[in-house]
């Protein structure tokens, strides 16, 4: 393996016909407040020529000159150069560009002071240092890294570190370690959002990119451009980006955003060569003798940029495979260090009208738009919001701006999302709050009782919960209340997989939803679970410690041999150590017995102690060898044992303060896991690109809530199920059930 030298920094410049340039560089760094034994410079010259070459062979400078040969462009460059490295840490310098005399001290700081920091983006200004160059980093959807404040006089305003998604190449510091993971910069590159596509892999790894406005470099920007034409740098933009968005965005959202970015590359080309694109419509006449049109540079620099895409596509196939295997962060981990996405660029009249247009079809930036979610709770006898509103609260606060409003009760406040009342008796005041939502999440039996709800046009999220339909009242549910409760509904919320059951199987018979239902998607099924949290308070996520262990178990009644088991295992532990109580005084037991020899016969109890234990933090011990001990097992969130010794072991385990805060940690994940799969994921989705339910011609269609007061009954003569949904719906839904839901009819 390679050695990198402790506290070496290796700052690598490329040199491209700017010898010049490149000596004031090394002039500067010479000049910096860091110890010259400690500074490696290494300087790339790039097959510039020999007039170029020379002085830098004659410089009496300190520095190590490498000479290629031939142009490498700025990503061969810097890799070559970082061959030879030997520093802990590599920094690149572009050779048009000067470094403060802090620039080094300052970004090696920031490593040393923060162990996942893996890159330092500098604060880097024009070459006077009166404007900004770069201070902060943004992509747009369509793959094009920007600098939001470049050209912008410097203030003062950007003097507070913080994480980015990317630094520029101009000025920026890697661990050369990392940088050989990462593989370094893509060389397919050449130049131009290389920086950008390090820094997201980096991200995605897990790492962060810090931008440190101490470390401070001055830059001449593009000097390396001259001379050639503007359509050979808009040629390697438009294709870069392209290779940076298909390589490093998620599944999910490569899949909606591609189409729309070839698109618009298309749309700028066309808009950027001032071209007709109707003149080959058979509507025109024309001479169609002469083959030839004039078509602009600039033109077949975005043409010739999609056709690269699509030549290098196999091999970009494969970064991409690797990247998506190997990522740590999800795209929604790390939206906040995108920028301002919806930022269309360039300032030509046909381009932009374009743009409008594919936003308008395809919303390709949605998954970046915060939307504004109004959350309705109805606290009936408690008087306050559930646990199960503040944690649905909590989550859509991460993507949304969620307005809490509570029904004759007042959400404690909070930092994270906004909380009003409105009262049961005043239906009008929940107006204001609907006007301004982009989606509405409703209890099931308030919808009737507030005309801002019964008339909204605004996408529908139905809660149901057993408070206002139990599950042993879904079969007797009268036909009309039920198209009344389902009404226009968008997304059903349930606390339940047997409720999420039987309401995808109504709104598949009702022709609300299509038969992709059948495939278990819960976002394709518009129904999502969100089971009620167990726990009854906050609790230390890395475990209490204690001299004494209190045992959180039910007893077992139905199996004497394992009671036997559980009492002897105490008694080997020492009572004066451990105590047993029940299941109910889980949130602040030191652990928790469970029975995973019969798993398959009790799978609610079973969940029910695991969401417990996950909820509060309490290790399982699993006594068998069915799933939840398998879980338990491969999660490492507690112990499986099948013996009175083992079990005792097991007990003691529980005052080892390492291994409990390693159960903690455990837990902490799983819960994030289980919460995503349980619904909050798929409402989050929703909420992130909200559609109405479609209604197919074929099934009966329910009534909108205007129309909800004459509805016909599901399944009538004249709107017949599809033969699937109507079997389905005849298992759930008894065409005999009549009885009305008492907590319906009373309000």
């Amino acid at each position: 393996m390679r050695r990198f030298r402790s506290g070496v920094v290796s700052v690598v410049l490329v040199n491209y016909k700017g010898t010049d340039d490149t000596l004031t560089s090394i002039s500067a760094l010479r000049d910096t407040d860091w110890p010259s034994d400690r500074l490696e410079i290494i300087v790339v010259e790039n097959g510039s020529g020999e007039e170029y070459a020379i002085p830098l062979r004659e410089s009496s400078l300190d520095f190590r000159l490498i000479e290629t040969g031939e142009n490498l462009g700025f990503t061969g460059g810097c890799n070559r150069g970082v061959e030879d490295a030997t520093g802990e840490y590599v920094a690149f310098l572009n050779n048009d560009a000067r470094p403060d005399r802090s620039w080094i001290r300052a970004a090696v700081e920031t490593f040393e002071a923060d162990a996942a920091v893996g890159a330092v983006a500098s604060k880097v200004l024009d070459w006077e240092g009166v404007n900004v160059d770069f201070t902060e980093a943004a992509v747009t959807w369509y793959g094009m890294g920007y600098k939001p404040h470049a050209g912008t006089p410097d203030t003062g305003e950007w003097a507070v570190e913080r994480d980015v998604l990317f630094g520029t190449g101009a000025a920026m510091f890697i661990r050369a370690e990392l940088f050989n993971e990462l593989g370094g910069f893509d060389d397919r590159y050449f130049m131009f959002y290389d920086d950008v596509d390090l820094g997201w892999r980096l991200n995605l790894l897990g790492w962060k990119v810090r931008y440190q406005p101490a470390s401070i470099a001055y830059h001449k920007h593009h000097a390396s451009m001259k001379g050639f034409g503007p359509f050979r740098e808009t040629y390697l933009l438009e294709r870069n980006a392209l290779f940076t968005l298909y390589k490093n965005l998620g599944d999910s959202e490569l899949d909606r955003v591609l189409p729309g970015a070839i698109a618009l590359a298309v749309r700028r080309a066309v808009a950027r060569g001032e071209l007709d694109s109707t003149q080959l419509d058979l509507r025109r006449t024309g001479d169609d003798a002469n083959k030839d049109t004039p078509v602009d540079k600039m033109t077949m620099a975005g043409v010739f940029a999609i056709d690269q895409f699509v030549e290098q596509l196999p091999s970009l196939n494969q970064s991409r495979q690797s990247i998506q295997r190997s990522r740590r962060r999800s795209d929604r981990d790390l939206r906040e260090l995108f920028g301002k996405v919806d930022e269309p660029a360039y300032p030509i009249a046909d381009y932009l009208d374009g743009y409008a247009r594919i936003l308008n079809a395809l919303d390709p930036a949605a998954f970046h738009r915060r939307r504004r979610i109004l959350l309705i709770a109805d606290a009936a006898e408690t008087g306050a919001a559930s646990d199960r509103d503040l944690l649905i609260a909590r989550r859509l606060t991460a993507d949304h701006d969620v307005r809490l409003v509570g029904l004759d009760f007042a959400p404690e406040p909070s930092g994270a999302y906004a909380t009003a009342r409105v009262s049961a008796s005043a239906p009008d005041e929940l107006s204001a709050h609907e006007e301004w939502a982009q989606v509405c999440i409703v209890p099931i039996g308030i919808i009737d009782r507030f005309p801002a709800l019964t008339s909204s046009t605004k996408p529908l999220v139905l809660n149901i919960t057993d408070d206002y339909l139990r599950v042993d009242a879904l079969r007797d549910l009268d036909e009309e209340i039920l198209a009344r409760l389902v009404g226009d509904t968008d997304f059903v919320i349930v606390d339940s997989e047997e409720r999420r059951r039987w309401w995808t199987a109504v709104l598949l018979a009702s022709g609300r939803t299509s038969r992709s239902v059948l495939s278990g998607d819960p976002a394709a099924s518009r129904v999502g679970v969100i089971p009620h949290p167990t726990s009854h308070g906050s609790v230390d996520s890395t475990l209490r410690m204690a001299t004494a262990a209190t045992i959180s178990w039910d007893g077992a009644p139905h199996n004497p041999t394992l009671a036997a088991l559980v009492r002897e295992a105490v008694a080997l532990a020492g009572p004066d150590r451990v105590s047993l109580t029940t299941d109910d005084a889980v949130p602040t037991a030191h652990a928790m017995i469970v029975d995973a020899a019969d798993e398959i016969g009790s799978v609610v109890g079973a969940t029910d102690r695991l969401l417990r234990a996950i909820e509060s933090r309490v290790p399982l011990i699993a006594i068998g060898s069915g799933p939840l001990a398998r879980l338990v097992r491969t999660e490492q969130i507690g112990v499986a044992v099948d013996s009175a010794e083992t079990l005792a072991q097991a007990l003691e385990s529980t005052f080892d303060p390492a291994q409990r805060a390693s159960w903690g940690a455990n837990l902490t994940g799983l819960q994030a896991g289980l919460e995503d799969s349980a619904g909050l994921s798929s409402l989050t989705q929703f909420c992130l690109r909200p559609t109405r339910a479609g209604r197919s011609t074929d099934s009966p269609v329910l009534p909108t809530r205007q129309e909800a007061a004459t509805s016909t009954r599901l399944g009538s003569e004249s709107s017949p199920a599809p033969s699937a949904a109507r079997s389905i719906y005849r298992r759930y839904v008894p065409s005999a059930a009549r009885q009305r839901i008492s907590r319906w009819r009373s309000r």
